[in-house]
């Protein structure tokens, strides 16, 4: 089964956006192993299992692995090796569009192996043959499990635990979004692929769009821009009614997270609307009011036109 990397290409070097150009039109990726106070050069494999053992530096210990898979001492259950046709992500900070590209081969080569160009040879120490997708990717079209996946220099990708997305259908949209004319895609589940801000948009546009409460009366909410700020963390942002009602709101894509405390701070608004996968048994307050995932998701399908790009473009896979 094809598993799904992400990979920081070159985060803490100078000449950061020379050597990630470079990986990317010459089809590799790679690493650069540093200390916490300069650089370390590798060209030695003995030295690399040797400098992995004395590391304490967690991101490194796990990026060799993924990399090496020719250094028993480097596997383990926990840590299996990048192998051929798996899937790797990456962010391009300075344009912010994402790159997939698809590993072809076996072979991790050193920087004394490879023709590097002098002025970024030293930032690298490990590299892949990797086939990086043509077009550069929009964030609007990555899933949230990619987006949100900040584990350090090269990880294993996994979906949000809330949405059971399966292995193989994230591996599966990768390689649509590597090759769209060779690979053909369609979502089944609405929720798999947004991240949290695609939760937050919808609710906000649809409590703006009129709520209708059991009693049958509607009423309007209107965002407050600029209101998720330090004091007021543990709320995505405010709105309020014509009436002057002071309102929040909360999105969690997993149920559990939210515990009687939060809700006991919840019921102090006028009214406080929260979403998340079921309705929370922590809640005995009738002004904390939940809202299901079928109500947005129906919301955003008869309302495709005001959605953001992100959740047209998930809409547009479910419908084909």
């Amino acid at each position: 089964m094809q598993r799904v990397f992400k990979i920081q290409l070159f985060s803490g070097v100078i000449n950061r956006q020379e050597a990630r150009d470079w990986c990317i039109q010459n089809n590799y990726f790679a690493i650069s192993y540093t200390k916490k106070d300069g650089e370390l050069i590798i060209d030695e494999k003995n030295d690399l299992v040797k400098k992995y053992k004395d590391s304490k530096n967690i991101c490194a210990k796990t990026a060799i692995r993924y990399m090496t898979g020719e250094f028993t001492e480097l596997n383990n259950e926990s840590c299996i090796p990048i192998k051929e046709n798996d899937l790797i992500w990456t962010l391009d900070k300075e344009s912010g569009f994402y790159y997939v590209g698809v590993v072809r081969d076996n072979k991790c080569s050193f920087r004394n192996e490879m023709d590097i160009p002098d002025n970024f040879k030293n930032d690298i120490s490990l590299v892949r043959n990797c086939e990086w997708c043509t077009t550069p990717i929009k964030r609007d079209e990555v899933p949230g499990c990619i987006v949100y996946n900040r584990q350090g220099t090269l990880s294993m990708v996994h979906p949000l635990e809330r949405t059971g997305i399966k292995y193989k259908q994230l591996a599966d949209y990768s390689k649509y979004l590597f090759d769209k004319e060779k690979n053909k895609f369609a979502i089944t589940d609405f929720w798999s692929f947004l991240e949290p801000d695609d939760h937050e948009n919808i609710l906000g546009i649809y409590l703006q769009k009129g709520y209708t409460d059991d009693k049958g009366i509607t009423k309007f909410y209107y965002v407050i821009p600029k209101t998720a700020k330090v004091d007021t963390a543990k709320i995505e942002y405010m709105l309020t009614s014509e009436a002057g009602e002071s309102v929040g709101v909360q999105c969690k894509l997993t149920d559990g997270k939210l515990k009687k405390e939060d809700f006991d701070n919840y019921s102090q608004y006028d009214k406080f609307f929260y979403s998340q996968p079921s309705p929370s048994k922590e809640n005995n307050h009738s002004n904390v009011i939940h809202i299901t995932f079928d109500e947005l998701q129906d919301f955003a399908f008869k309302n495709y036109k005001i959605m953001p790009q992100k959740v047209k473009n998930i809409i547009t896979l479910m419908n084909e």
